[in-house]
């Protein structure tokens, strides 16, 4: 359902009655599934740093988020994520502003083994948002060498509107 108001939308909201207590049925305690076990292979990294070039006027915040390695112990399966993010501008220039976000998720168990990588950067003109986005996965084979089994691209442009 698609609802275009062309301003604010304001719902009705209504107010609590004595008598809804008696009419709702108790929920419980809240559940949830076991703690799954893993053991950690691998400790990650995490930091959030600025850089200011003087010379350039650029700044850039880093976003490390290395979840470093681990196996799921029932299974057997290990799982590596890791995410870095740079977000930057110069000066008063709004349309130096830049986002770039690369992640890595790798899935292995046995002698299967798998790669995902993608990146995403966002930029803008006068008139544009302008998204360019990559999808890479492999199979990791150490004896036979990696194989890119899937890989998309996107270049999108989207009108400012005023923003």
């Amino acid at each position: 359902m698609t609802v275009s108001t062309g301003g604010t939308l304001i719902l009705p909201v209504r107010p609590p009655r004595d008598e809804d207590d008696a009419r709702l049925r108790d929920l419980g305690e809240p559940r949830a599934a076991e703690k799954l076990a893993v053991t950690r292979l691998r400790h990650g990294e995490h930091h959030w740093r600025t850089v200011r070039d003087l010379e350039s006027g650029t700044s850039t915040l880093e976003i490390v988020d290395d979840q470093g390695s681990f196996r799921i112990d029932e299974i057997g399966t290990v799982v590596s994520r890791a995410t870095r993010e740079w977000f930057s501008f110069r000066g008063n220039d709004v349309n130096s502003a830049r986002g770039e976000t690369q992640t890595v998720r790798r899935y292995e168990r046995d002698d299967w083994r798998t790669e995902v990588r993608t990146r995403t950067v966002l930029t803008s003109t006068a008139t544009d948002f302008v998204i360019t986005a990559d999808l890479d996965a492999f199979e990791l084979d150490a004896a036979h060498g990696d194989r890119r089994v899937y890989s998309q691209n996107w270049h999108r442009r989207i009108p400012r509107q005023l923003v």
